[in-house]
């Protein structure tokens, strides 16, 4: 069973208020809250134009005419509109929506869209309280392409297991905080003008620019804590932004960092796998309607603690030396430290062919119960610990974008960078130990309710102990990519054609 991890976190919101002359004041709050409506118009002066204004007008400004509230309603309007207006199937989230739920990266906030699925597992690893892979209408997440701001994105694992890259081409969004994120777009139908490799679509992550924000300089932090009940700790939570752009609007920079600590903790039951029983071993020769049945492997009794840090940042720049080019350079760095541990008590079950059970139960040519008397040369109990100090995983990218409108008609942009993704497990020491002269007893209970394991006696003991395994290994991946791009738009609006595309991309991967 997988315990649940419940997070409670406390956000400082920045809200401005900015109070003008001018004919219309505008009020803006971080809060989602209902658009308010503006105070009718005053009527017009009656017979008597000298008549005592009422109390309640008194402090009342005639030049404010408006009050804008934005939210939560104002960021689904703007999903809509880009979904409205796009070419193909595409599903938006924009970052009021993130920033207004309790999500901690990316793949938490995008599995809240129609046809989008997540698992909070890479492998054979488990699951736990953060989503870790993002795939579209139920595919493989090898499937889903993984984008920022258009271009790819190195990435890697913490899990040795999924290091050897049993998750194939996929995207590890544990490293990707859901505070750096102005808007996701998901892309459900292909086009030419994505980069290739999305079979069942594409998951555009779209960062925050410096000029794209309304005021001179904002200055964004938030602070919290997530408290999870099976570790019983409390860990921290730290994200903050500030941008800067000119009067002019013709340089803007951007920086944000980000650190984030999570404890974790799991008491689970493993059934590893099943074999059949084969016809010539001892319990199939003792009792042949044993022969060819099902038996599981191990039945183990795990328990896995990890200690989760990730840190990191992203810095960008933009240049607009005229309305019509626009430069650009963008970086970003994140590394998760996942230091774990896993001691699994496994119940040697898997063995009982080569025993002779004294009783059993046989349900759809499975073998759901047996017991096996102690014997000497039966390693009834096996247990290993494993520890794995520092592993985690990292991501970074530089990336210079370039936009020149030509014309009214004609927009060339173009892109060039890098990026690259690890995986590491420094040390992996571990040690599994055997004990035989131990009688065991098993019970499958059905999909519902754990397994039950009897033993005889205390399964460790001087007498009855040995090493079976001991060692230790350390592991590195590496996942890069080099890759240049310009992209035309010329617009048409001929008959039934409105713009024409076209572009080159270079990439080494």
């Amino acid at each position: 069973m997988t315990p649940i991890a419940f997070g409670v976190g406390v956000m400082v919101f920045c809200a401005s208020v900015s109070a003008q002359t001018a004919p219309a004041a505008q009020v803006t709050a971080a809060a989602p809250l209902q658009v308010a409506q503006a105070a009718p118009a005053a009527p017009a002066a009656a017979d008597n134009a000298n008549a005592e204004p009422k109390k309640a007008d008194r402090n009342v400004d005639p030049e404010v005419q408006k009050v804008v509230v934005k939210g939560l309603r104002a960021s689904l309007q703007q999903s809509l509109n880009q979904k409205r207006s796009s070419d193909t199937m595409v599903e938006v989230i924009t970052a009021e929506d993130i920033g207004k739920l309790p999500d901690k990266n990316v793949a938490d906030a995008v599995q809240r869209l129609p046809g989008v699925n997540t698992s909070s597992s890479s492998s054979g690893e488990g699951g736990f309280d953060e989503n870790d892979r993002v795939s579209i209408r139920g595919t493989s997440a090898s499937l889903t392409q993984t984008l920022i701001n258009g271009h790819a994105v190195g990435s890697g694992d913490w899990f040795i297991l999924s290091q050897f890259g049993s998750v194939g081409r996929s995207v590890s969004f544990t490293l990707l905080p859901s505070e750096l994120v102005g808007s996701v777009v998901v892309h459900k139908s292909a086009s030419a003008d994505l980069v290739e490799g999305g079979v069942s679509g594409a998951i555009n992550i779209i960062t925050r620019k410096p000029l794209e924000f309304k005021k001179q300089v904002t200055a964004e932090a938030s602070l919290g804590g997530v408290y999870a009940d099976k570790p019983k700790k409390t860990d921290p939570q730290f994200n903050a932004l500030l941008n800067f752009k000119n009067d002019e609007n013709t340089f803007g920079a951007l920086v944000q960092v980000f650190s984030e600590k999570r404890s974790s903790r799991r008491d689970g039951q493993e059934l590893l796998g099943y074999h059949a029983i084969s016809p010539t071993s001892a319990a199939a020769v003792a009792h042949p309607e044993l022969a060819n049945v099902l038996v599981p492997n191990f039945i183990g009794s795990a328990l896995f603690e990890q200690v989760r840090e990730r840190t990191g940042g992203t810095v960008a720049l933009q240049f607009k030396p005229s309305k019509d080019l626009t430069l650009g350079v963008d970086a970003f760095y994140s590394k998760l430290v996942a230091t774990n541990s896993n001691i699994n008590a496994l119940a040697n079950t898997g063995a009982i062919g080569d025993q002779i059970p004294t009783a059993y139960t046989i349900r759809n040519n499975t073998l759901v119960s047996a017991t096996v008397p102690a014997s000497a040369g039966y390693n009834a109990v096996i247990t290993d610990a494993i520890y794995r100090p520092g592993e985690g995983a990292k991501s970074h990218f530089l990336n210079f974008d370039v936009r020149y409108r030509v014309n009214k008609e004609f927009t060339i942009t173009g892109q060039a960078g890098s990026t690259k993704g690890e995986g590491f497990t420094p040390s992996q020491p571990a040690y599994e130990s055997n004990a035989n002269n131990v009688g065991l007893s098993y019970s499958l209970n059905g999909t519902n309710s754990p397994a039950s394991v009897t033993l005889s006696r205390t399964a460790f003991s001087p007498a009855n102990s040995s090493t079976g395994w001991a060692w230790d290994n350390k592991l590195f991946t590496h996942d890069k990519e080099k890759y240049a791009q310009v992209d035309g738009e010329l617009v048409i609006d001929k008959g039934v054609l409105d713009t024409i595309k076209f572009g080159v991309r270079w990439a080494d991967h």
